[in-house]
């Protein structure tokens, strides 16, 4: 995976979280990714989900997940298909023109 990180050219901070992401999944169910069915690495992104990651988080656990398994594997993606998390968005706070003096 490292390999084909360094030859897509990811940001070393990139690699880092990639590389977590995949270290968390093969800490939860003590076997190698690679080993794993499609249904536990669902049932794995639910769970972060379930512990309150933002949507951020899921989302590069979700990329690092399709890289490994659809570029470094080769899965198709009707193999391995997990959307996206939406992000949330939270608007800014308009100051009064108290605040703004």
């Amino acid at each position: 995976m490292i390999a084909e990180m360094n030859l897509h050219n990811f940001a070393a901070r990139t690699q880092e979280s990639y590389l977590g992401a995949m270290v968390g999944l093969a800490k939860r169910y003590r076997q190698f990714p690679d080993q794993l069915t499609r249904e536990q690495i669902q049932t794995y992104v639910l769970e972060l989900q379930e512990r309150g990651l933002s949507s951020s988080s899921l989302n590069v656990n979700i990329s690092a997940l399709r890289f490994f398994y659809q570029r470094v594997l080769g899965w198709t993606e009707e193999q391995f298909f997990l959307l996206r998390r939406k992000q949330t968005w939270r608007l800014p706070e308009v100051l009064s023109l108290r605040k703004v003096e």
